[in-house]
């Protein structure tokens, strides 16, 4: 009988280029001046498209990189726009995300698709509920956050950003790593 590992995993669209930098240089800036966690020590860039709250064996990861394979080859890049700063209550701040008609109705397929694999469960920040955003700080920031929500609101960033990409990433240590990228049509 073939034994099946286990691992955590997300579906995810990687932010790239100067968007990237910028989200990395800001971040960097709020551990150094604060000393909180360095939330881009453990993840890359990214707006978190899917979390899976369970554990995946290769069996279903094969199942949902096929669906996303699929799914690139019939779908386009969708355009959105970091902009802002926000936060949830006292425990994360974040760059928001203004997405197009585009990305909304990219993501709501995406979900539908997703939803075909039935062992997959959702919880009530996705599907309909999903805020989208790129987060720069959390974990133990609640003692500190009006401070440090201060310091980050003062930059006001606006990047102009196409989603171009779904990727599985896992997470086998301390840090999630990329497993599979799949790129969504021109």
């Amino acid at each position: 009988m073939e034994e099946l590992s286990l691992g955590k995993y997300v579906i995810v669209y990687l932010i790239k280029g100067k968007a990237k930098e910028y989200s990395k240089n800001l971040a960097d800036k709020i551990y150094k001046k604060f000393g909180v966690y360095r939330v881009l020590d453990s993840i890359d860039t990214h707006i978190t498209l899917k979390y899976f709250n369970i554990l995946l064996n290769d069996k279903q990861v094969k199942k949902i990189g096929k669906v996303l394979e699929d799914f690139c080859k019939t779908h386009k890049k969708a355009k959105l726009k970091l902009k802002g700063i926000g936060h949830f209550d006292n425990r994360v701040i974040f760059i928001g995300v203004e997405p197009s008609k585009e990305m909304n109705l990219l993501y709501k397929e995406l979900v539908k698709e997703l939803e075909r694999l039935k062992w997959i469960s959702w919880h009530e920040y996705e599907k309909e509920n999903i805020h989208f955003h790129s987060t720069l700080a959390e974990k133990g920031i609640e003692s500190k956050f009006e401070e440090i929500f201060s310091y980050a609101k003062k930059e006001n960033p606006e990047f102009e950003l196409e989603l171009d990409n779904l990727c599985i990433l896992t997470k086998p240590k301390e840090k999630w790593i990329l497993h599979k990228e799949f790129l969504l049509k021109d």
